[in-house]
């Protein structure tokens, strides 16, 4: 549906490019425009998928790729679940569920995938199953997808890519190893 790769990407612009579909759902700043350099978007306020809500009962997944954070940030949401940072470590929430963590020191991609009403939501770290515990829950309709609200110097978002369903394990593992390899 949507897969962005700021690191190494020919200019600001060429980052905020859709590159599942060049011309639908590319980013777009929430507000200032973040800083760019090769190595990706940083002091990011924020980039939204442009055109894209969420429809009530779908399922989503959300994958992204930062490196060398700290302190608190989000980082990503979609269909009411979010993935933060706080201290070393990551945290994905999703309403009515509570949160999954793990540390989290220099590269990592992390993962979500949110609800369709019939299986449970699942956390990824590097590719790996955190837990799978969450509540059953039904995808909130008509919230947007925001990616990378950092405002954090020492934080570069790297990539993303947004799936308009729930992945496989499998899959998981193979767009994180993808991403792991930038």
């Amino acid at each position: 549906m949507a897969a962005y790769q700021p690191k190494g990407a020919a200019s600001y612009t060429a980052s905020k490019i859709n590159l599942a579909s060049p011309g639908t759902y590319d980013a777009v700043p929430l507000g200032a425009e973040p800083l760019w350099d090769s190595g990706g978007w940083y002091n990011c306020p924020g980039m939204k998928v442009d055109g894209f809500t969420t429809v009530e009962g779908h399922a989503y997944s959300l994958i992204i790729r930062t490196n060398n954070y700290s302190k608190f940030a989000l980082m990503a949401s979609v269909a009411a679940w979010e993935i933060y940072t706080r201290d070393d470590s990551w945290h994905a929430f999703g309403p009515w569920t509570g949160n999954i963590s793990g540390g989290a020191t220099g590269d990592v991609v992390m993962c979500i995938t949110s609800g369709d009403g019939t299986s449970q939501e699942a956390g990824y770290r590097n590719g790996i199953m955190t837990k799978t515990n969450w509540t059953t829950y039904s995808t909130v309709g008509g919230l947007a997808c925001t990616l990378f609200p950092l405002r954090n110097m020492t934080t570069y978002a790297m990539a993303a890519a947004l799936y308009s369903d729930r992945l496989t394990e499998e899959q998981v593992a193979t767009v994180s190893a993808a991403m792991a390899a930038l």
